[in-house]
């Protein structure tokens, strides 16, 4: 008689030559199934990683651009014709809104071609306290590094963009909103070089909110500044947590399919085995053969 433990063996390698395919295509649904709940879990541990990064990053800080802007174009740096007075700043400074707002960041943003070299103009002029700081002095400019590159301007060296004349003083490395193609100025270098003069089209407003409804503040920011729209981060928090919570709403429910999934193929296999087994020991019965498995 053989014993059991090689007649195990040897049924479970008829059973594989046999049932191959099958145990393929299960193992395949099975790796799919545990692949798409990693999938899953990835994304939704990204998404949560990315609104701490940007509620690290940006704490609650305000955006004010005008009411025309489209939010999708600004973030992608293509910047349309509408503007805002280079007096709002100024206006806002002066408010009785000054008191929780410690900095401004007047900003125009636009794109110009030198040569065949796109690139981004930012003139930037900074309020912090009761005075107006200098970022980029007047007729200097920064260059990111990609345009300097491409433009291949030495440093220090006299360039004219847009009929203006700068200086180039320095490259970026770590250009600010990794504009590499970007051309950082004064604010009234950045409105000659665009042809704007009194213009801005965005401001970035900071201040110690924390015991602040900062909507409510924004809201009170856009009745201040005709034509304008404030966006807090914490609107942009409040939107990414709704996507993280979907992402784990539909988490749970791929766990559970994907479970049952396995669960089901695993008893499906069980039975068809057990269904063959029982085929195979009533037709050993039937013609009067010994039944291997019993005994020792």
């Amino acid at each position: 008689m053989i014993p059991k433990a090689r007649w195990m063996l040897l049924l479970l390698a008829r059973n594989a030559r046999a049932r191959g395919l099958e145990y393929l295509i299960a193992a395949a649904v099975v790796a799919a199934a545990a692949a798409a709940v990693a999938m899953l879990r990835a994304v939704s541990a990204s998404t949560q990683e990315q609104v701490h990064a940007l509620a690290h990053n940006l704490g609650k800080n305000m955006l004010v651009v005008p009411a025309s802007t489209d939010l999708r174009d600004f973030y992608a740096f293509r910047f349309r014709g509408s503007g805002m007075p280079d007096s709002y700043p100024d206006q806002l400074r002066s408010s009785e809104l000054a008191q929780h707002v410690r900095s401004i960041e007047a900003r125009l943003y636009g794109n110009v071609s030198s040569g065949a070299v796109p690139l981004v103009v930012v003139g930037e002029k900074v309020y912090q306290g009761s005075a107006p700081g200098v970022t980029w002095p007047e007729g200097e400019a920064v260059l990111g590094h990609t345009a300097w590159e491409r433009l291949k301007i030495g440093i220090a060296q006299d360039w004219g963009l847009g009929g203006t004349r700068l200086r180039v003083s320095d490259v970026s490395w770590r250009p600010p909103d990794g504009l590499d193609t970007g051309v950082f100025t004064s604010l009234g270098g950045a409105q000659g070089i665009l042809r704007r003069p009194g213009e801005i089209n965005a401001m970035r407003l900071a201040g110690c909110w924390c015991s602040l409804d900062v909507p409510a503040l924004a809201k009170q920011v856009e009745r201040l500044l005709p034509g304008t729209k404030a966006i807090t981060v914490l609107g942009v928090l409040k939107a990414q947590k709704g996507a993280v919570s979907v992402a784990t709403r539909y988490s749970a429910a791929v766990h559970s399919a994907a479970i049952l999934l396995i669960v089901g193929i695993v008893a499906v296999l069980t039975a068809s085995q057990v269904r063959r087994e029982k085929r195979e020991i009533g037709l050993l019965m039937a013609t009067g053969a010994p039944l291997p498995l019993v005994g020792a």
